[in-house]
Order: C-alpha cells, then structure tokens, then sequence
C-alpha cells in the first residue's frame, strides 16, 4: 500500500466521525458529509458511501468530496 493510499484511508475516517462537513457546515459524526453535501451528490456516490470503511470507502469519499468541490461548488 502506498503512503498516499494509507493517508487517504486515514483522512478519510478522520473526517467520517469529525462534526464538521468538508464544506464548513455542521454534520453528526459517523456521516460523510453533511445533509446538503449530501444529497447534492449524485446517487452513484451517495450509494458508494455506504461501503464498509474500507480502501472502497476511502476511494468513495474522496471522489465524492471533489465533486463537492468541483461540480456542486459547496466547498471553497
């Protein structure tokens, strides 16, 4: 596994029970983003959240976190 992979996995878990949605906003910890982030994903990535936390769950959010980002502009 390379460290890149690993830092992604870790990132990704941090932030799954962090409070706060990649976005700024509030969010209850166990969720990947907050409502909002949410349901402005596409459902092909909303559904590739609910993977177990795994290398999958890592690949998922990250997708769905520069969608965010690029796509949907909620975060800056």
């Amino acid at each position: 596994m390379s460290p890149l992979t690993k830092s992604l996995r870790q990132l990704a878990v941090e932030d799954l029970y962090s409070k706060t949605c990649v976005c700024g906003a509030a969010k209850l910890s166990g969720q990947s983003f907050c409502h909002p982030c949410f349901r402005a994903l596409p459902p092909r990535m909303r559904n590739a959240l609910y993977v177990a936390c795994s290398i999958t769950y890592a690949d998922a959010w990250d997708e769905a976190r520069d969608y965010l980002r690029i796509e949907a502009g909620r975060i800056r």
